[in-house]
């Protein structure tokens, strides 16, 4: 998910995301026909030990916002057996994909860095 937005407090970690999911889709073009099939997994929150060794504080998030490893590894082996690049799982998360595109970049970039200030 930080692929998709600007992450204020976490600037390096989002552009690096950006940079992997472009990199993918090139990639994925360039082998295309090939037998080789590439695919940028986006999970958004996902039940590891991640965020609490980052030191993110998201316990204020809804439980409907997060996801188990094997929910992503079974929607991510789904996609990638359909040929899918890039594979957002779950529904909460494609709607904030989705919205991040939808609604103005400005706008997004301010909740994100009050979410990260949580």
């Amino acid at each position: 998910m930080a692929s998709f937005q600007a992450m204020p407090l976490s600037a390096t970690y989002a552009a690096t995301k950006a940079f992997v999911t472009s990199f993918t889709e090139a990639l994925a073009e360039e082998v295309r026909g090939s037998g080789v099939r590439l695919q940028a997994l986006c999970p958004g929150l996902t039940r590891t030990d991640f965020h609490t060794t980052a030191e993110w504080r998201l316990g204020w998030l809804p439980g409907i916002a997060w996801q188990s490893s094997e929910q992503v590894v079974d929607i991510s082996l789904a996609a990638l057996g359909r040929g899918q690049v890039v594979v957002v799982p779950g529904v909460v998360n494609r709607v904030a994909a989705g919205a991040s595109w939808l609604l103005p970049r400005g706008l997004v970039t301010r909740l994100v860095r009050t979410a990260g200030r949580r």
